[in-house]
């Protein structure tokens, strides 16, 4: 986009159609400023990581409504590692998660009509960046609607839909289909079919479907054929959406730091102790915030405050990203951006372990 000559509008008619445009034109726009650097996205990347750790704060405070709490949650964001490598890679994973963040934080402060815009807004760019996480934005306006009102929730669902509708006639025009954001679903629903994604690649079958034909042919025929997979054997796919937990859930984010970026066995064979142990600090790191997030949830709902708008609108993030991701096939890192929420309930947890060993103490000592 940022070398192909014209204005913005005329090179956007080139783009392909399998991935949505908000990280191509957020790259663009970095470039057209700075120069093709990507050490300038890294910075820029970078400045949003560090924002991230902001943004936590204030879920955290809207959820918890204790400071201590929220600085634990700021704390565990700051030194949490895919925070850290991630902006180093050119990945839309740090402007999804900055951008989802962002959304939900202008969800529990909008208190007027620029509130319910900017967060429609945020909505839009969000979606462009990342298709599935639409999805957020109907959850969460189900929620506005419950809890703020119906004229609320339309008005963020309507600055949404006029944000994403640009694009949406760009389609219409270039493919001459209704493709509202990007036609990758397809490849999504066949993946979805395997436990490994290299393996759905590598699959003859794959190849006939997808040699020799467009990517709109190929989105069609692979969502076909993964469909009619999943319909014809269910218990055999909800198996293999069981076996993907783990790689889902629990890997170490390793792969994203230069130095430890090869498969754990690749350090085993050599004997190289300390990668191995980096690694495996990594992987624990990210255990104990998941097992943590999950209990923070718990806690959260059963002490839930007298205003239980914000910590719902955290659940319906977690919750409906965490189905999503358990149907459909997702990388380890596409859980990236679910990850801010879950800093705010681990600190759930860690503020109710702190609470009760503060009890336990003094009563030990009586």
């Amino acid at each position: 986009l940022a070398s192909a000559g014209g204005t913005l509008i005329q090179n956007l008619l080139t783009v392909t159609i399998e991935k949505g445009p908000g990280y191509p034109v957020f790259l663009s726009t970095v470039y057209s400023l700075w120069g093709r650097q990507v050490q300038a996205v890294r910075i820029v990347q970078a400045l949003m990581s560090t924002g991230l750790v902001v943004l936590v704060y204030l879920l955290a405070r809207a959820v918890v409504r204790q400071p201590s709490a929220a600085l634990i949650a700021a704390a565990l964001a700051a030194g949490y590692p895919p925070f850290i490598s991630y902006p180093g890679l050119l990945l839309k994973e740090t402007l999804s998660a900055f951008l989802l963040a962002a959304f939900v934080c202008l969800m529990m402060r909008a208190a007027t009509l620029r509130g319910w815009i900017a967060a429609g807004v945020a909505a839009g760019l969000m979606a462009l960046t990342r298709s599935e996480l639409a999805v957020i934005v109907l959850v969460c306006a189900g929620l506005a609607w419950k809890h703020a009102g119906a004229r609320q929730a339309a008005t963020l669902l309507l600055v949404a839909i006029l944000l994403v509708l640009p694009w949406t006639l760009r389609n219409y025009l270039v493919f001459r289909r209704v493709i509202p954001i990007s036609a990758e679903a397809g490849s999504v629903v066949w993946a979805s079919n395997y436990v490994d994604d290299q393996v759905a690649w590598d699959d003859p079958r794959y190849h006939a479907l997808v040699d020799g034909r467009s990517s709109l042919e190929t989105q069609a025929l692979l969502l076909r054929e993964g469909l009619k997979t999943i319909m014809t054997h269910p218990l055999a796919y909800l198996q293999v959406c069981l076996k993907r937990l783990p790689r889902s859930w629990l890997g170490s984010h390793s792969d994203a730091f230069i130095g430890v970026e090869q498969a754990l066995g690749v350090y085993l064979h050599r004997g190289d102790v300390l990668r191995v142990g980096l690694k495996f600090m990594l992987w624990l790191f990210h255990l104990v915030v998941v097992v943590l997030g999950f209990l923070g949830g718990y806690l959260a709902w059963k002490l839930q405050q007298t205003d239980p708008y914000p910590l719902h609108l955290v659940m319906g993030v977690v919750g409906s990203l965490a189905l999503l991701h358990f149907f459909l096939f997702t990388a380890l890192r596409h859980q990236v951006p679910i990850m801010p929420f879950f800093l705010v309930l681990t600190a759930v947890a860690i503020e109710h372990v702190r609470a009760v060993v503060r009890d336990v103490v003094p009563a030990q000592a009586a």
